[in-house]
């Protein structure tokens, strides 16, 4: 039988597993709430029938003056720290600074207090709080003289999904005092209205176009037995099998090769479930499958579709496991 492994071995089995793919791998609940923000909700009537999605990946160029706006007030919060740049996207990248956070005290949160900051440096952190994921509670009381690195996630850009964006913050207790020691950016400035309208004309999944390109499409998977790898094979989907798409759809960008800016990409996921008259003797003992509670096969592939070009960019075997990792 094959051999299934925790799914969190999933985690860092992923990048290599991509290359089994005949394809490229690729409530208010923001920060804001705790100061009286709100986020943007997705308004389709703004639009007017005028905007459009012809201009695809969406692309945004960086604020040329944003580089200089953000030195000025770094050199006001911490003189003589030093900043890396990220040219593309418009957003520091690594921040070397010491800052006391005297009100950092034993009763006080932390991101409470890293937020205030924000706010009061607006050019420098570029973040509007309502796009943000909520970190769990930190009191600053948990703050040790070994640094500590904290981390926000965006949930949006405007009013659209994204999972891309991180910011982190280097903390340290030094002389009983908090300190913010350094900043790393992973992410984009806040979202103008403008380009939020943008992103709310490009479609959403034509889910029977992406049914026919999934069943035109040969799958590769892998063959092992008691988890020797014994070769590979394509499944060609048909009428009998289960195709599924997620509901909605997020946005992940990329910086542009050929200029600084980035450009963004509509993403849909998607499965494929084989149907049981189709199980071969191979596809049971694949990477494909991952046997139900009752140890019956369960073979499928998990699909990422681009939005809007309804293409199939990759797929993975084996819908809730990992096989035979090495």
């Amino acid at each position: 039988m094959t051999e299934l492994l925790t799914l969190g071995s999933r985690i860092l089995f992923t990048a290599s597993a991509c290359a089994c793919a005949t394809f490229a791998c690729s409530g208010d609940d923001s920060p804001a709430a705790s100061f009286g923000e709100r986020s943007q909700g997705q308004s389709t009537a703004s639009l007017g029938g005028r905007a459009r999605c012809d201009d695809y990946p969406i692309a945004l160029e960086p604020d040329p003056r944003a580089q200089v706006r953000a030195e000025e007030e770094l050199q006001n919060l911490a003189p003589g720290a030093a900043m890396i740049w990220h040219p593309a996207r418009g957003t520091f990248w690594f921040v070397t600074l010491g800052v006391q956070l005297p009100q950092c005290g034993a009763q006080d949160e932390l991101f409470a207090q890293l937020f205030e900051l924000t706010r009061a440096y607006p050019h420098l952190f570029q973040l509007n709080l309502a796009e943000w994921e909520s970190p769990p509670i930190y009191p600053c009381v948990q703050v040790g003289e070994v640094a500590q690195v904290l981390a926000i996630q965006r949930a949006r850009v405007g009013s659209h999904p994204i999972s891309h964006d991180l910011m982190k913050f280097t903390v340290q207790r030094v002389n009983d005092v908090v300190e913010l020691r350094a900043l790393f950016g992973e992410y984009l400035p806040p979202a103008k209205p403008w380009f939020d309208m943008k992103l709310s004309a490009c479609r959403d999944l034509d889910n029977e176009l992406a049914r026919q390109v999934v069943l035109d499409s040969p799958l590769s998977y892998s063959i092992f037995n008691s988890c020797f790898y014994v070769g590979s094979d394509a499944y060609p989907p048909n009428g009998l099998d289960t195709i599924e798409f997620d509901a909605g759809a997020s946005w992940v960008w990329a910086e542009d090769p050929m200029s600084p800016r980035t450009l963004f990409t509509k993403s849909s996921q998607g499965r494929l479930l084989l149907d049981s008259r189709n199980h071969t003797w191979e596809l049971v003992h694949s990477d494909g499958n991952c046997p139900d509670e009752n140890g019956q096969p369960e073979i499928g592939f998990r699909l990422t579709f681009d939005t809007v070009k309804t293409e199939l960019v990759a797929y993975q075997p084996g819908l809730d496991c990992v096989v035979c990792l090495r």
